[in-house]
C-alpha cells in the first residue's frame, strides 16, 4: 500500500484490533531525535574600559571611567523536516480543537549587534559630599533605534554614623530577539470572556441568540479557554523608565550598638512605552464594535456550513430560522466576515481572531504581536538591617530585609483595559492580566554563625497576606491568601588541603515543608509566588586553588 494511503488512529497503537496502526506507519511517524533537532542561543560581549583618576580636587581625586561595548546575540532553531509546521499531534490549529502542550515547529535563525558607549564620574565636592554622574548610549540598529540614559547620584556623610543618599536616573530595556524576529509562540489563556458565545441550550431564544439577533449581548461573556499566539513584531522600541530614590544608612561607630547597620530607602519607578502582547480584550473590543455595526446594518447571512444557501443573505425573522427548526434553525446569523478581526481591519498590526466555522462560532485562537504602550508606576520601601557581634563561641550576624510595594499602578493601555493598582493582588481577573501575582510585602530574616572554618545559617523567608481578585466566577470563598513562612538551613566547612582549600556545603530549602497558602484554582496554590516542591536537600564540594 502506498505510504500516503495510511491514516493515523491516535486511539490505537500496535494492538491487533481492527483499525490499529500498522508497524510501517508507526516506524515512519517515530522520527528519531537527531543532532539537527536543537536550539542554540548565544551572546558575545566585548568591553573596552578605561578608568582612573582624572585630576585632584580640593576634597580628593576625581575618578572616572569611560567604556565601549559591543554585544552580538542570536538564536537558531533546527527542527526535523518531517515536523516543520506541526503545532500538535492532532494537526494544524485551524478550525480544529486545540490541546495543551502546544509548540510550533519551524526553523529560525536570527541575530543582531548592539553597540554602547558609557561613562561615569565620581566627584568629591567636599570631604562629606560625593556626586556620581553617569550615562550610557546604546544603539539597537535602524529598526529599534537608540537610547541615552543619564544618572545623577549624591551621597552625604552627615555624621560618622549617618549616611544619606539619593539618586535619579533613566534606564531602558530593549525588546528581546524572539519578540521582534520569532514571536512568543502558542500558549493557553483561561477565562477569556466571550460575549458572542453560545448561551444555555435551554434558552427559548436559542443557544446562538446573540448572533441571530434574538437576544441582547450579555454584559459578561462566557469564560472560555483559548489559544494565544504571540507573533513577531519588528517595530518594537525599548521600554523607558525614570527612577529615583532617597534613603540612608545608620551604623553606630561606637557604644553598645556598634555592629548594627540599618538601611532605609524609598523608591519610585515609572516605566513608559511598556512592551506587551496586544491584550486579548483589546481585540475582542474591536470585534464587538464591528459586530454591533453589522447588526445595526442588518447584515445577516446563512453562516453554518452545509446549510442550503450557505453564505447567502437571509432574514433572521424568517420562520425557517427559528430555534429548533431542523436543518436551518439559527443558521441565519450576523455575517461573520463583517466582524472578523484580521490584519486588514484591526487597529493592531497582525491582530487576528479565529472562531470555529460551525454554528457556535466559538473563540479558538487569538493571534497578535506586541506593542509599546501604556505606563507602569510603582513605589515602595526597601528596608534592611544587620547586627554583628562576637563572643567566646564565635561570631554571629543577625540580618533581615523587607520590601513593601506601596503601589503598582497600571494605566494608559488600549482596548478598554481599565487602570488598576496591582499591589497586594493575584491579578487573575481578565482585566488585570498585564501583571502577575504581586504580594505587597516580602522579606527574610536570618541568623549566621561563624567559627574558624565553620559557617552555618538559618534563614526564614516571609510573604505577606494578599488577595485573589479573579472574576467572581473563578473565586470560591473570600479569596484571601494567607501569609507564608519557610525556613532554609545551610552549613559550610572549609578544609585546608596543602596550599588549597576544599569547601563542603550541605543544606536544605524549605526545611520544615511549610504548608502552601491555598488558592482556589486548578493548581491549588499560586505557582507564581510559591514553590510546591517542598523540602529540597542539597550538597556540594568545591576545590579552590
Amino acid at each position: 500500500m502506498p505510504r500516503d494511503a495510511f491514516f493515523f488512529n491516535p486511539y490505537l497503537t500496535r494492538a491487533t484490533a481492527a483499525g490499529a496502526n500498522s508497524e510501517e506507519l508507526l516506524q515512519w511517524l517515530e522520527v528519531p531525535i537527531t543532532p539537527t533537532q536543537r536550539s542554540e542561543t548565544f551572546i558575545t560581549v566585548a568591553d573596552f574600559v578605561v578608568s582612573g583618576e582624572l585630576m585632584d580636587m580640593k576634597a580628593g581625586p576625581l575618578a572616572m571611567a569611560l567604556g565601549l561595548q559591543r554585544r552580538e546575540e542570536g538564536r537558531k532553531t533546527f527542527v526535523n523536516p518531517k515536523t516543520i509546521g506541526a503545532v500538535n499531534s492532532f494537526g494544524q490549529l485551524s478550525n480544529q480543537e486545540s490541546v495543551a502542550g502546544l509548540s510550533e515547529n519551524r526553523n529560525f535563525d536570527a541575530e543582531r549587534d548592539i553597540n554602547a558607549v558609557f561613562f561615569e564620574f565620581q566627584i568629591p565636592l567636599t570631604e562629606d559630599i560625593d556626586i556620581q554622574l553617569a550615562g550610557r548610549y546604546e544603539d539597537y540598529g535602524d529598526d529599534i533605534g537608540s537610547t541615552f540614559d543619564p544618572k545623577l547620584g549624591i551621597r552625604w556623610q552627615a555624621t560618622d554614623s549617618l549616611t544619606l543618599r539619593s539618586s535619579a536616573s533613566s534606564s531602558f530595556r530593549g525588546p528581546g530577539l524572539a519578540q521582534i524576529e520569532e514571536g512568543t509562540g502558542f500558549s493557553l489563556e483561561f477565562g477569556v470572556p466571550d460575549v458572542l458565545a453560545a448561551v444555555a441550550a435551554s434558552n427559548p431564544a436559542g443557544a446562538n441568540c446573540v448572533r441571530t439577533g434574538r437576544c441582547a449581548i450579555p454584559a459578561a461573556g462566557v469564560p472560555t479557554i483559548i489559544v494565544k499566539q504571540g507573533l513577531a513584531t519588528a517595530s518594537l522600541a525599548p521600554e523607558e523608565a525614570i527612577t529615583y530614590n532617597i534613603g540612608g544608612i545608620w551604623a553606630p561607630v561606637e557604644g553598645p550598638l556598634e555592629g548594627l547597620e540599618i538601611g532605609l530607602d524609598y523608591y519610585n519607578i515609572e516605566i513608559t512605552d511598556k512592551i506587551i502582547d496586544v491584550p486579548t480584550q483589546s481585540l475582542l473590543t474591536e470585534e464587538l464594535v464591528l459586530f454591533n455595526a453589522a447588526l445595526a446594518a442588518n447584515d445577516f447571512v446563512i453562516a453554518v456550513p452545509g446549510t442550503p444557501g450557505f453564505g447567502l443573505a437571509c432574514d433572521p425573522t424568517d420562520a425557517q430560522f427559528d430555534p429548533g427548526t431542523a436543518g436551518t434553525g439559527e443558521a441565519c446569523q450576523v455575517n461573520p466576515d463583517s466582524y472578523a478581526i484580521n490584519p486588514g481591519n484591526s487597529g493592531f498590526a497582525d491582530g487576528n481572531i479565529t472562531r470555529r466555522s460551525d454554528g457556535t462560532k466559538s473563540l479558538q485562537i487569538i493571534s497578535s504581536g506586541a506593542l509599546n504602550t501604556g505606563s507602569v508606576e510603582t513605589n515602595g520601601i526597601d528596608a534592611n538591617f544587620s547586627y554583628f557581634w562576637e563572643n567566646d563561641m564565635g561570631s554571629w550576624v543577625v540580618a533581615g530585609r523587607l520590601n513593601y510595594i506601596r503601589e503598582f499602578l497600571v494605566s494608559g493601555f488600549p482596548g478598554g483595559q481599565p487602570d488598576f493598582d496591582a499591589a497586594g493582588f493575584t491579578n487573575n481577573d481578565p482585566n488585570r492580566r498585564l501583571t502577575q501575582s504581586m504580594p505587597d510585602l516580602k522579606g527574610n530574616l536570618g541568623l549566621t554563625y561563624l567559627r574558624d572554618r565553620h559557617a552555618a545559617r538559618l534563614n526564614m523567608r516571609f510573604v505577606g497576606e494578599y488577595e485573589d481578585n479573579a472574576g467572581p466566577a473563578n473565586v470560591i470563598g473570600d479569596g484571601d491568601i494567607d501569609a507564608y513562612y519557610a525556613f532554609d538551613l545551610n552549613y559550610t566547612y572549609a578544609m585546608p588541603l596543602n596550599d588549597s582549600e576544599l569547601v563542603f556545603t550541605f543544606g536544605a530549602l524549605d526545611l520544615f515543608e511549610a504548608d502552601l497558602p491555598e488558592l482556589k484554582n486548578a493548581n491549588g496554590t499560586d505557582l507564581l509566588v510559591f514553590d510546591p516542591r517542598g523540602r529540597r536537600v542539597y550538597g556540594s564540594v568545591k576545590f579552590s586553588l
